[in-house]
């Protein structure tokens, strides 16, 4: 049973319902950025041993209650985050989404640069068998 707020749509005009669904898209992914732009916070400062938890994935599991699958997208997108601080922008447009990120974080060494993130072109499609970067980022973008 559905209560307060969400009780039913069923009233709702066809053009509302679907300016409501944009605008909860819209608030859904600047919460999920502010969720990673704090995750690399706690995570630079390490503040999840003060909560008795080993690691930020064992933090957002055990303390925020993610499952142990979007704790590690999280977690590897926050430490993506760190390092091309952009890409919470353009997590917040929707230029690209979380699992884009996590599947390109893997295809990124250590002595990439912040200079040397690829150009938003492409489709928001990912394949995660893509070996380049600037490939796997090109599938991972909406088209300009």
């Amino acid at each position: 049973m559905v209560c307060g707020k969400h009780a039913s749509l069923s009233s709702v005009s066809d053009l509302d319902l679907r300016e409501r669904l944009s605008a909860a898209v819209s608030t859904e992914r600047a919460a999920s950025t502010d969720v990673v732009f704090h995750l690399a916070e706690l995570d630079r400062r390490k503040l999840y041993l003060e909560d008795a938890c080993s690691s930020l994935f064992a933090y957002c599991v055990e303390r925020l209650g993610y499952s142990e699958d979007g704790a590690n997208k999280r977690v590897r997108v926050a430490r993506l985050a760190q390092r091309f601080p952009q890409i919470l922008d353009e997590l917040a447009s929707g230029e690209v989404h979380l699992t884009g990120l996590f599947l390109l974080s893997r295809h990124l060494t250590g002595t990439t640069s912040s200079s040397s993130w690829p150009k938003r072109v492409g489709s928001r499609s990912v394949s995660s068998k893509s070996s380049s970067p600037a490939g796997l980022r090109s599938r991972m973008c909406r088209p300009p």
